[in-house]
């Protein structure tokens, strides 16, 4: 008698738990992704996004650009390893997510960001945006020392309240053809595939 009792509170537990779950998941369903067209709208809070331009590049063909415009490379400015070949002896100023003795991609990515609010706004890509290399992995961070060069104020990226304003972002990594271009807040998943 004592072991049928504990069986049948366990199956209303049982219930319980599935009702709730059943009710979780019917009154807030997976967002899901929106797959954007490049002439698309990243619509966020604050920001509406376009991609106005973007070029992806070989080493060859990005030390060539950087020759035309005068920028010396990273890795003769800085001290900087490579992610792969950090050691815990290792002297540098920073890690980056390329290997500058290898071959590597570069992103030159140009956004036209519009400021919804009536507020002046730091906009920090990090923040709002990602852009990945796979979608299996986290996604790679603005490049600071080349990004500063493709802008008129280098790194600050302030944008008044109802503003239009074109950034430059410059993203460096080993190896991949594809990028993309990720925002996410919850209930608001957007990807746009730049190849």
């Amino acid at each position: 008698m004592k072991k049928r009792v504990i069986l049948v509170i366990v199956c209303l537990i049982i219930i319980l738990i599935t009702a709730r779950i059943i009710y979780v998941n019917a009154s807030y369903p997976y967002a899901g992704i929106n797959n954007l067209k490049r002439n698309e709208t990243i619509e966020l809070q604050n920001y509406n996004i376009n991609v106005s331009d973007y070029k992806i590049y070989n080493k060859d063909d990005w030390h060539q650009l950087l020759n035309e415009k005068n920028i010396s490379l990273e890795e003769n400015s800085n001290n900087i390893i490579f992610n792969k070949n950090i050691k815990n002896d290792s002297n540098y100023d920073y890690i980056v997510t390329y290997d500058p003795d290898g071959e590597y991609k570069v992103l030159l990515l140009s956004l036209e960001i519009e400021n919804t609010s009536d507020d002046d706004q730091v906009f920090n890509f990090n923040d709002n945006l990602s852009v990945l290399i796979s979608l299996d992995k986290q996604g790679i961070m603005p490049n600071k020392y080349y990004t500063k060069f493709f802008n008129e104020e280098g790194n600050e990226n302030i944008i008044k309240g109802n503003e239009r304003k074109i950034v430059n972002f410059v993203f460096l990594t080993d190896g991949i053809n594809e990028f993309i271009l990720e925002a996410r807040q919850i209930g608001n998943n957007q990807r746009m595939y730049l190849k």
